[in-house]
């Protein structure tokens, strides 16, 4: 699991459901910014040993994967030995948590699973809640990895099975992304807000702009900093503006 954009990083932020996340605090007008405490995401509870370097988490035991299979503690067992030894950069952030070989990941039973740091790590929770070891589907992976792709990383170029709150329905590569809500989703269908959520890929910064002024988008990424200012103090314009802090979660 890779991205190499800030549309990227959205899509996988809504697809991928990590074992914990940031508590949101409620800035109004729709903004919600992320904590310095974390709380249960995929675990539904998890402890911190008081040396600061035994995780135990316990997993939802109502959690499913899109199409229906339960999330398990062996998948998010799998996710990290793609993290640790898969391709891709993520092992550079698996080591900022002390943890540098799955002989540190323990499934203790399908909803338990403990990692164990080397030593106490100040980031382990901030990168334990990033979508990149976000629960992926063991068995699916494994139905589609060949010889030749022992991670199944061709098959998850272009699909998916979602452990998140939304699946992609539609994917035009460049052009546009359609999400809908995850009928599996452990949170239930009053967690969503809306039935689709459409991502447009413009380029131009200048036409993210004129899209939100119109009232074409209700969220325009990367709109010019000098043009903030009259957009917030614009009583037609149809969406709160803030400064990028993380991923774009539908609601």
């Amino acid at each position: 699991m890779q991205f190499r954009s800030i549309a990227a990083y959205d899509a996988t932020a809504n697809l991928y459901e990590p074992l914990i996340q940031q508590e949101l605090i409620d800035q109004g007008d729709n903004v919600w910014i992320g904590s310095e405490a974390f709380i249960g995401a995929g675990a539904e509870s998890y402890e911190v040993s008081e040396d600061g370097t035994v995780y135990t988490f316990h997993l939802r035991q109502d959690a499913k994967f899109a199409d229906g299979t339960p999330i398990t503690a062996a998948d998010y067992e799998y996710t990290l030995q793609r993290a640790l030894e898969g391709p891709g950069y993520i092992t550079l952030l698996t080591g900022f948590m002390a943890v540098t070989s799955m002989a540190q990941v323990e499934v203790v039973d399908d909803y338990t699973l403990t990692i164990t740091a080397s030593q106490p790590a100040a980031l382990a929770e901030i990168i334990l809640s990033f979508q990149v070891v976000g629960a992926m589907s063991q068995t699916t992976a494994e139905a589609n990895a060949t010889a030749d792709d022992p991670w199944a990383e061709n098959y998850f170029r272009t699909n998916s099975n979602s452990s998140g709150p939304y699946i992609i329905t539609s994917w035009n590569p460049g052009v546009e992304y359609v999400f809908e809500p995850n009928p599996n989703y452990w949170r239930g269908a009053d967690y969503f807000h809306n039935c689709k959520v459409i991502f447009r890929v413009v380029p131009e910064a200048a036409t993210r702009e004129q899209l939100l002024r119109a009232g074409d988008v209700d969220v325009a990424l990367g709109v010019p900093y000098s043009d903030l200012a009259e957009l917030e103090a614009d009583p037609t314009s149809p969406s709160t503006t803030s400064r990028p802090r993380g991923s774009t979660m539908p609601g």
